[in-house]
């Protein structure tokens, strides 16, 4: 598998309702009965702030309200958010996700993600941290929030495009708090009916001093794919299980300490894959090379030799301290994790026709095998000062070190499924071992001037520097060019900054001016003769002008921003001239520009009205000669140019005690390219262009003070768009027949759900 494969861009599922300022939360009731939004308070600058206060663009989806939805995966939490597009490669945590038309085009992550009040997964690219993004369920979470640009000066390495942060809910040392959960659902071709279990407990060990809680969760999707290549019906079912526990202990009014502690695993047993079988070339498209696939096997119905199993562990210990100590606080952010995500995916088509010519019997079916795993301990430390006065400002440090492994192996079978003679011991084309270690220190800080109480300006920057240690072993093999034991270690250091200037027209009214900048660690390349050894960092710069007002006595929200983003010193896959072999460089600049908005409005009481919409134009404006197949001007994968999203949700009493809500979602995702636009060249695949299409969601629910049961459908119309190129496809030419097949990820199924919900 060559680099360009491995880190192939993926795309994405995109649209949506952003809830700039609680557009899901149920309207909260004045004492005028006049109806009103609820104020939702976000920890996106470090700082605990209203949302709507904010000189960045946030948006936040609350965890109730995507278990109401019956939203179970991270490429559903996107749904309707504008301008945050999920790439789901066919089962849950197999996912890349692009903020602000940002795409990796390699396999170091661009955008970060934070849980609670440290980051999580991997800084460098060798550990697929692209295509592999955290993605919890919803049962213990208290909210989502998604910064939109450039995040680089508070949170560091890898948040160019923007950040993911999973807030957990907290215990409570006040109150006892007890609720439990099933849902039961199906799936459109699915051969039974899923599930899913939850439950969470608070203690208050000690009024107003240390509480604890406890959450488990389990759900089992089942399967909807029949493959024909093993005779295997139902493929596709998938597990989701895991456990959190949590503690809050404040032994004084200027203390407290929160420490928790979590367990998550995702176990799909195949993926779910659209498969073409044939496909034509798009007339009149000048050099780009543009496919239509054509002849696709029924919905749900593959033709492969392998199953692609997807497998992603979590565990994660945190500790967070806040004192109060006078004229600051001090905050300590401690983690441990370790992250395991495994992979399979059939390379019959490309791989079993040619092992008779490199030392084989004859052709054969052939799989390759990824093992990734991260260990990653990280500390921070800040002193923020205390909100409102004329100067406020925050400083800290932070350190992580990574210890990730990279195991990557290719076997080698008969046609019936027997050990092929002739090939490396055991069965194996291709076997490599990439561990690599990465620390990173870091400085950082912002400074507000609030020159009145209209006026404020805040200025911040990071420098940070990251020390990689990369070893690799690549035993002899029929496919691989360099063998042996290889070393290559790497220095850099790189700084960050963001300015903003925020004018409050009236209290609930603000504009703001934003220039802020983030950055992708480089890191070390291949171990080939003849290419660059390492690949530098690459970084941007966003220009933003937003406007943030709540009106109509509180009964109406909007968000909006106008952003231009530079890109230079882009991380590319690049080629030798003759186009055999392919390696990461800095090879491009782009640029990222459009709009944003978000609006809620809430016109009688019960009734929440939202819309959104994202224009994003993304694309290569330049690229250096070794990648000069790599087509400018055409946008880049997986960001459609234009999406958006209207929604209705009405919330009205049935009885003293009851109340009743029905909701529903339209949203329109535009068309956009499945991988990067390419020419014709040696190494060249080509690209296919998805139409735009559309998705209708609803849900219901009645509730009193105890009890909620709910009902939900997603994907009612049963569309099956393709969304992303698949992780054991995209555009293959089969050695056979020499037909360019499509094999893609699409839209899951039509899901029907019922649940219930006890609060005791």
């Amino acid at each position: 598998m060559t680099v360009k494969d491995a880190c192939a861009t993926r795309v994405a599922l995109a649209g949506g309702l952003a809830i700039a300022a609680a557009a899901a939360a149920a309207p909260a009731i004045a004492a005028d009965a006049q109806p009103t939004l609820a104020e939702v308070v976000v920890t996106a600058t470090k700082r605990s702030e209203n949302v709507q206060d904010v000189p960045v663009s946030v948006s936040v989806q609350s965890g109730q309200t995507l278990l109401d939805r019956g939203q179970s995966q991270l490429a559903d939490y996107a749904s309707y958010i504008p301008g945050f597009i999920v790439s789901n490669e066919g089962s849950p945590g197999l996912t890349a996700v692009t903020l602000r038309g940002i795409s990796t085009i390699t396999s170091t992550s661009a955008v970060g993600t934070y849980l609670d009040d440290t980051p999580v997964g991997a800084s460098s690219g060798w550990v697929n941290a692209s295509t592999t993004m955290l993605d919890l369920l919803p049962y213990d979470l208290d909210r989502l929030e998604v910064l939109m640009g450039p995040q680089g000066t508070l949170y560091g390495a890898g948040a160019m495009g923007g950040l993911i942060k999973y807030v957990m809910k907290a215990p409570s040392t006040t109150e006892y708090e007890a609720t439990v959960g099933a849902e039961g659902f199906s799936i459109d071709g699915g051969g039974t009916l899923g599930f899913g279990v939850s439950g969470r407990v608070s203690l208050p060990v000690i009024s107003n001093v240390l509480g604890v809680s406890l959450s488990v969760f389990d759900r089992h999707s089942p399967g909807w794919m029949t493959n024909l290549g093993t005779d295997q019906n139902h493929t596709n079912d998938a597990e989701q299980w895991g456990g959190r526990i949590a503690v809050q202990w404040t032994p004084t009014d200027t203390l407290s300490v929160k420490l928790s502690a979590m367990q998550s695993t995702i176990n799909s047993h195949d993926v779910g894959l659209k498969q073409f079988t044939t496909s034509s070339p798009v007339a009149n498209t000048g050099t780009a090379l543009l496919i239509n696939p054509e002849k696709p096997l029924p919905d749900g119905t593959e033709n492969v030799s392998f199953l692609a199993p997807y497998n992603q562990r979590l565990s994660y210990y945190s500790a967070t301290v806040d004192w109060n100590a006078g004229p600051f606080d001090v905050i300590s952010a401690t983690s441990w994790s370790s992250q395991r995500s495994a992979n399979n995916a059939d390379e019959t088509q490309q791989i079993g026709p040619l092992l008779g010519y490199v030392g084989g019997s004859g052709p054969g079916i052939a799989e390759f095998i990824g093992d990734f795993g991260l260990d990653k301990w990280t500390q921070e430390f800040r002193l923020v000062s205390p909100q409102g006065k004329t100067v406020d400002w925050l400083f800290g440090v932070f350190y992580t070190y990574e210890a990730s492994t990279n195991s990557q192996y290719g076997e080698a079978f008969n046609f019936n499924r027997t050990p092929m003679a002739g090939l490396p011991a055991p069965v194996g084309f291709f076997d490599a071992a990439l561990p690599e270690k990465y620390d990173e220190y870091a400085a950082f800080g912002d400074v507000t001037w609030n020159v009145t109480d209209k006026l404020s300006v805040t200025g911040g920057g990071r420098y940070a520097k990251n020390d990689q240690d990369w070893n690799t072993t690549v035993a002899p093999g029929p496919l691989v060019n360099e063998v042996g034991l290889f070393h290559v270690g790497t220095h850099e250091g790189v700084g960050t900054w963001m300015a903003d200037v925020e004018y409050h027209f009236v209290p609930d009214t603000m504009g703001y001016l934003r220039a802020a900048s983030g950055y992708r660690p480089g890191g070390p390349n291949s171990p080939i003769a003849g290419i660059p050894q390492i690949i530098g960092s690459d970084s941007l710069v966003n220009y933003e002008v937003g406007f943030k007002s709540t009106f109509l006595d509180k009964r109406a929200v909007i968000d909006m921003a106008l952003f231009h983003i530079d890109w230079k010193n882009m991380q590319l896959i690049a080629t030798t001239e003759n186009g055999d072999l392919s390696y990461g460089a800095n090879g491009g600049k782009a640029v990222s520009q459009g709009i944003e908005f978000a609006g809620t409005y809430s016109p009688v009481e019960g009734l929440v009205l939202g819309v959104n919409y994202a224009y994003t134009d993304s694309h290569l404006t330049s690229v250096i000669p070794q990648a000069s197949y790599l087509e400018t001007g055409y946008q880049l994968a997986g960001v459609p140019k234009q999406s958006f999203s209207v929604t209705a949700n009405y919330e009205w009493p049935l009885t003293p005690t009851w109340k009743a809500s029905v909701g529903g979602g339209y949203r329109y995702i535009g068309e956009e390219y499945l991988s990067v636009v390419e020419s014709a060249s040696p190494a060249s695949t080509p690209s296919v262009l998805q139409p735009g299409y559309s998705v209708v969601d609803l849900n219901a629910h009645i509730r009193n003070e105890h009890l909620t049961i709910k009902a939900y459908v997603k994907n009612l119309t049963n569309n099956d768009a393709l969304t992303a190129v698949s992780e054991n496809g995209g555009v293959v030419i089969n050695g056979l027949t020499g037909n360019k097949e499509v094999i893609t990820s699409y839209l899951q199924p039509r899901t029907v759900g019922v649940g219930v919900d006890y609060r005791f």
